[in-house]
């Protein structure tokens, strides 16, 4: 689906090769009670073991004509960081929601993250709360430890009144992160050379630096598999 106005959400999922959990994805972004976003949908086109290209999975017809979004092939993979890079350079919302493919929203969740990121203040970093599909919580946000390695929050811990509480942290999860595409941008989006992990921990900690806040905010992220 095409549409003229301009979004104020751009949500970025890179797929690689699989539809199960995209499906779900995208069933729970159709049911979303904030409807002003686009999805930029990155399909990873991958190889055989003859290392032959082999078109991607995802087929247009996966998505709803009811959602603003664009499907766009890569035909290289430049890893986690770098394919969130290519799609972020189409986005046209205001605000990036970077979400992993094996995740699902809750109906509110995007209309209660974008209230607060407008209101309170758009110059922030968010990372979302990221649950299990049995309640337990996957990530709260991150912290690094006293010996310099990054620790996720309240992971594989039952919801207590912590996991509800608007609070700084030092890290958001690419899973389900928030920021206004003006940061994104000056900041250089993330750093490629990273590939697969801590690319997120990395442009967080870049983010602190140049003084922006990186908050914790409790609107939930049904998340399937930790990555």
């Amino acid at each position: 689906m095409n549409d003229t106005k301009e979004p104020s959400l751009s949500i970025i999922v890179i797929n690689f090769g699989e539809e199960e959990n995209l499906h779900k994805l995208i069933s729970s972004l159709e049911k979303s009670t904030f409807k002003d976003f686009e999805l930029l949908l990155g399909d990873v086109i991958l190889s055989n073991s003859n290392n032959t290209k082999i078109k991607g999975t995802v087929s247009e017809k996966l998505i709803s004509s009811n959602i603003n979004f664009k499907l766009i092939r890569l035909e290289n993979n430049y890893g986690t960081p770098g394919n969130r890079n290519v799609l972020a350079s189409y986005a046209k919302g205001e605000y990036l929601l970077f979400l992993d493919n094996d995740t699902e929203i809750l109906e509110d969740t995007l209309t209660n993250v974008m209230d607060f990121i407008k209101k309170e203040n758009s110059n922030l970093v968010v990372q979302l709360k990221l649950v299990y599909p049995n309640g337990l919580i996957d990530s709260c946000g991150g912290l690094i430890s006293d010996l310099g390695y990054p620790v996720e929050l309240n992971r594989n811990s039952k919801a207590n009144e912590k996991c509800f509480e608007i609070k700084e942290i030092f890290y958001a999860k690419g899973a389900a992160m928030l920021v206004n595409r003006r940061i994104f941008k000056e900041l250089g989006g993330f750093d490629k050379d990273y590939f697969y992990g801590y690319g997120d921990t990395d442009f967080s900690f870049r983010a602190l630096k140049r003084g922006y806040k990186v908050v914790f905010f409790p609107a939930t992220v049904i998340h399937h598999e930790h990555g």
